[in-house]
Order: C-alpha cells, then structure tokens, then sequence
C-alpha cells in the first residue's frame, strides 16, 4: 500500500516533538528536511529512532562527487532508511554514494530529485534547460533507472508519464500533497488520489498536518484515503 511520509519542517524543538508524538500511532515515516537538520542536527534522528519510526533524510545532496560520497558516509552511520541526491549532480556521484552503501553494506535506499515541485518551465528555461518540464524529469529519471538508485522524487503529475516508464520496485516518492486548494510556493501539486491512481509509493505531506488545529484528524482522514 502507499504509505504517508509527515514532513516535519519545524524549527521549534517543542513542537516537532508534540507533532511525532500526537501522529506516532497512526504514521510510520518522518520526513527530516534542512530545516529540522539545521536546526536539531542528528538529535532529531535519534528521537525519531527511538520510538523505531523509518526516516527518509531530505537533504538533496548536490555537490561534486568526492563530498557527497563523503556526506553519504556519514548518512550512511546514521543507519536510516532513505535519503536522496540531486540527479542535476550527474552520473558520477550517483555512481560515488553507491559505491560507499555498498562498502558499509547498508540496505538504505538512495533515491533522485528530478526537478523540484516549485518549477516550472519558465523556471527551468531562465536557468539555462532548452528542454520541456516533461523531457527533462524524463531525462534525470532515466539518469536514477539505468544509473540504479532505487527510485525518484516527483511530482504526483508526473506519475501519469513516469511509471509506465519505470516499473515498480522503483521508487517514485511525491511532495507537494495537497488536501486542499491552498496557494503555497509548489508550482505542481497533486491530490492524495491522484498519487494513488497513478502509482506512487509514498506521499509526503507536511503543512496540511502541521498547520491543522486537529493534525490527528488529518493524519486519519489521509490514512483512510490511501487505503481507498
């Protein structure tokens, strides 16, 4: 079954804590993202480790090959259960955080960001891509299959073209969930259905939880959904 990811973009230790501990009955995944990294560092891992919850560090690697192996390596001690790379990085670095998983023999998965949910094709255009939104997310998305990182990070539209494209057990995890239409900084969102219908393994979703004076009842009502 597609699973939730919880987003727990929070830079308030009080309340990324009442947070975990409200939705730790009914959610398994936690998403750790700059913003609680930053702020928290590896203490936000090891609270999340403790009540035995699965992790997925959303750093999005992007730098040259030898520092991101390097960063890996350190992910990798964490014992964690997915993080990512920027595709945009290249085949070199993808090819250097495989090579260090397979020196610790570590089962984490290791999936790329295609393009981020706030861009559009004007966006990609301005900085220097002569192709389409959709040739591009195609391009880095075959750069992750044949490359064999264990899957992607998309946007819920992108499924309808994306996973005919690459069969499960390719991962294709989608942000940029929205349970209601509220104008926010992601140019592409999508709806918990549509994620479902159209084949995505997880779906992360922060700020319809967070911001809800009831974040429990969302929790279940998005529960419910997936199930459906």
């Amino acid at each position: 079954m597609i699973e939730l990811i919880l987003s727990l973009d929070i830079d308030e230790e009080k309340k990324i804590k009442e947070i975990i501990n409200i939705t730790e009955k009914y959610v398994n995944w936690y998403k750790i993202g700059m913003i609680p990294f930053i702020k928290f560092g590896p203490s936000i891992i090891e609270y999340l480790k403790n009540k035995n919850k699965k992790i997925f560090l959303d750093l999005k690697f992007f730098d040259i090959p030898n520092t991101v192996a390097s960063a890996s390596k350190i992910v990798f001690e964490y014992n964690i259960d997915m993080f990512n790379i920027h595709l945009l990085s290249g085949e070199k670095v993808i090819e250097s955080v495989l090579n260090e998983r397979e020196k610790f023999k570590n089962k984490c998965s290791i999936i790329g960001v295609t393009l981020l949910t706030s861009f559009s094709d004007k966006d990609i255009n301005q900085i220097g891509i002569n192709k389409s939104l959709k040739e591009e997310i195609i391009f880095l998305a075959n750069l992750a299959y044949k490359n064999k990182l264990n899957g992607i990070v998309c946007s819920a539209n992108d499924l309808e073209f994306l996973r005919p494209m690459f069969p499960c057990p390719f991962i294709m995890v989608c942000p940029g969930i929205r349970i209601a239409e509220i104008p926010d900084d992601h140019q592409r969102v999508g709806s918990i259905k549509q994620s479902v219908s159209l084949g995505a393994d997880f779906v992360v979703i922060g700020r319809p939880i967070i911001n809800n004076p009831n974040p429990i009842n969302i929790v279940q009502e998005i529960i419910q959904q997936l199930k459906q």
